[in-house]
């Protein structure tokens, strides 16, 4: 750090850095009350950045930030939590929010979560507006971004990342825009910048409008998209049964890259049901056809389908877990996966269960019973996993701006 603010007549500097870097979130928000010295310490950027470097790797702990939404007795009226859980006791945890909203005037939708920052959106029906809001689990504080610009006409979709060259978190609204013979829209992307606190234009730019995008993780500063290639389609206008690319968002560069998914992909009467996930902080393929189940990593983003990838895990596939994944095909929302205990946890709908790849095993964790006791034939609940990382990223919070302030209560 550039300016001595604690002194180092009893430890140097880097001695307290490391220390500091090793407590807890909740104990440094209590010693910034300590001193003006230690509150000017642990606020400087250069130690939030190295505090989060050392919680980053929480694998020991295997903590996971659970996003959830269900219905409750009273009629359009959900329920949001945010919850802190652990991989192995998912019943465990400690909760960060909880609220009410009628889901006829607001709608809460997950868009992402980095380095332990929850990006969310917030859509209020009355007022016909949406709000982008970041949200900082660890210390319990928010910030709304500034309304992004309006792209073509279209659809758009939002992602949050971070880009490790400017050491800058950045909220990409990517615009996918509806192609008429009489009109040439541009295809644009809107970025907003942490560092600059304002939105910024970047067009003409390479926009995957021929893919249909599926499920995304982020990695390594780069946002992927499991998808298919339309232009693969049948001639009977049939969408290929086995996704084929990645498709890649840079968000240092700010440019995509496609790369060809491994194995054979083009026979369609063999499936293969494929998830991405996050392994060693990389990009990983879960994959898995009534034959093999295969993890590949991604080495790096390229055309060549062959080169790009590595092979983690290969073993021949229980046929009751092919069943499972194939039944509930588009309705796993996300897998985590944990190295210390080797398994992953899959949400599913309104249910939470754990997997097992070695043991061929899947076991309930977390599960809704309030559905099907308010009358309804499916489950209406809604789960998003992320791995918890504490963090200290101090954002500023806008005045009387507070989760609470944005919701709808059921009274």
């Amino acid at each position: 750090m550039e300016v001595e603010m604690i002194p180092e007549d009893k430890l140097p500097l880097q001695l307290w850095i490391e220390i500091f870097s090793r407590l807890p979130v909740k104990v440094l928000v209590r010693l910034r009350c300590v001193s003006k010295t230690w509150r000017s310490f642990i606020d400087n950027p250069n130690f939030i950045q190295a505090h989060l470097s050392a919680f980053k790797n929480n694998s020991g702990k295997h903590f996971v930030l659970s996003w959830e939404t269900r219905p409750t007795e009273m009629w359009e009226v959900y329920e949001l939590l945010i919850r802190i859980c652990t991989m192995g006791k998912f019943r465990h945890r400690e909760e960060i929010v909880n609220f009410t909203f009628s889901i006829r005037e607001l709608h809460y939708d997950h868009k992402g979560y980095v380095d332990g920052l929850l990006l969310f959106a917030h859509h209020n029906a009355a007022q016909n507006s949406t709000n982008l809001i970041v949200f900082n689990p660890s210390i319990r504080k928010l910030m709304m971004l500034p309304p992004f610009p309006l792209g073509p006409p279209g659809r758009a979709q939002i992602v949050f990342g971070y880009d490790p060259l400017r050491n800058d978190y950045k909220v990409a609204v990517i615009f996918l825009p509806f192609r008429m013979p009489e009109d040439e829209y541009p295809d644009a992307i809107a970025v907003y910048e942490f560092s600059t606190g304002c939105w910024r234009i970047k067009s003409p730019i390479e926009v995957p409008d021929k893919w249909c995008l599926g499920p995304k993780v982020f990695a390594k500063g780069v946002m992927h998209w499991l998808c298919i290639d339309l232009s693969m389609l049948t001639e009977q206008r049939k969408l290929p049964k086995n996704n084929t690319h990645i498709v890649s968002f840079d968000f240092s560069s700010e440019t995509f890259s496609y790369t060809e998914l491994p194995g054979d992909r083009g026979d369609d009467s063999c499936e293969k049901i494929t998830y991405p996930f996050v392994l060693d902080d990389s990009l990983a393929l879960f994959d898995i056809s009534n034959t093999r189940t295969c993890v590949w990593v991604l080495r790096k983003c390229e055309h060549s389908g062959t080169n790009s990838w590595r092979k983690w895990y290969d073993k021949a596939t229980d046929s009751e877990i092919f069943e499972f994944f194939r039944e509930h095909k588009y309705r796993v929302k996300n897998l985590l996966y944990c190295e210390k205990i080797k398994k992953f946890l899959v949400g599913v709908n309104g249910e939470v269960k754990s997997y097992d790849m070695e043991k061929n095993k899947m076991k309930d964790v977390d599960a809704c019973f309030s559905c099907h006791e308010m009358g309804f034939d499916t489950c209406h609940c809604h789960y998003v996993l992320d791995p918890y990382i504490e963090s200290l990223v101090l954002l500023k919070p806008l005045d009387g701006c507070s989760l609470t302030s944005h919701t709808a209560r059921g009274e």
